[in-house]
């Protein structure tokens, strides 16, 4: 019923022959289930705690450093804390978040920063969740991939935003799924290798002799989300002239950005592309010519693209061309 950790070469705390090993440090974590997943020098495990009845997703300096662990032998209290549905299964850390299958699907900050906790002992909500209609934990850790999350969910490969922002909304935040395979009853936790997420289906047979399902792996592409994009100078309501006209935007992707235009609407032009922009240390930058369209009032947007081709779209600004 405890987290252990061991010198992995096994000289410090070991002796005799054949030789035995005992712990470097020792936590409690409920009743810990699953695998723990290590990160940035802190270890993360699931558990449950029968005084609250809920699981428990625990986090512990891996090095069981003095801050959070004494005594001899040593032994350690959490970093952190987080509750969750269920018990959690073994975790997954990427781009400083632990995500983590407890019935429900739960996304904290790995670091647990005080924007998600405080308190003392630390306690940390998540920083968003998805609800399925619970059919138990997937049996391994969530897999990411270029910014999306691939999870056994509602006994379905489904594919998350891992950042919590497309199909996610309100407080506490909730998500759905990118997209969600219908057609089998995916049992296995998913895996990404060399691009492809694998995920597997299983023959299962009652009591009465009465079988379904069938044993099959199955591969997929892996989903990419398109970039963000915004508009950063002219700002909404801006009035513009003259032949060298600043047009600056931002744009970010889970791999990179290999193009950004600029469209104007308005008058005789819709989404009209005037200008594709140069990457810079300041932002994606384009001098354009408002005098090559009339005098008015448009609508101006960004279009980032990715090398898959993935496209996003800025919110509009308007702006007045005045010459």
């Amino acid at each position: 019923g405890k987290l252990a950790a061991y010198d992995a070469a096994g000289s410090t705390n070991c002796s005799g022959t054949p030789k035995t090993c005992t712990p470097l440090w020792t936590a409690d974590a409920g009743l810990p289930v699953g695998t723990p997943a290590v990160a940035n020098g802190v270890v993360y495990i699931g558990g449950f705690d029968s005084n609250v009845g809920t699981g428990k997703l625990y986090a512990f300096d891996a090095a069981g450093g003095s801050a959070t662990c004494s005594g001899s032998p040593k032994t350690c209290t959490p970093l952190w804390s987080g509750a969750t549905y269920d018990t959690p299964v073994t975790p997954a850390v990427a781009n400083g978040v632990v995500y983590v299958d407890a019935g429900d699907l739960y996304a904290f900050d790995a670091a647990g920063g005080s924007s998600t906790c405080s308190g003392s002992p630390k306690t940390c909500r998540p920083l968003w969740g998805a609800h399925p209609a619970a059919t138990g934990a997937s049996p391994g850790p969530p897999a990411v991939a270029n910014g999306v999350l691939y999870v056994q969910f509602d006994e379905r490969l489904s594919a998350f935003d891992a950042a919590g922002s497309t199909n996610c909304s309100g407080s506490p935040k909730t998500c759905s799924p990118l997209w969600t395979v219908n057609n089998a009853a995916i049992v296995s936790s998913a895996v990404v290798e060399n691009g492809v997420v694998y995920a597997g289906t299983y023959r299962f047979c009652d009591p009465h002799g009465i079988c379904g399902g069938e044993n099959k792996l199955y591969a997929f592409g892996l989903e990419k989300i398109p970039p963000t994009t915004s508009v950063v100078i002219p700002s909404n309501g801006k009035t513009v002239s003259g032949t060298n006209t600043l047009l600056d935007a931002s744009a970010s992707d889970d791999v990179s950005v290999s193009r950004v235009e600029f469209h104007l609407t308005g008058g005789s032009y819709h989404d009209a592309l005037i200008g594709v922009a140069t990457s810079t240390q300041y932002g994606w930058i384009y001098h354009w010519d408002t005098t090559s369209v009339p005098n008015g009032t448009y609508t101006l947007n960004s279009v980032a693209t990715d090398p898959a081709g993935n496209a996003g779209r800025s919110p509009n600004v308007s702006i007045t061309v005045a010459n």
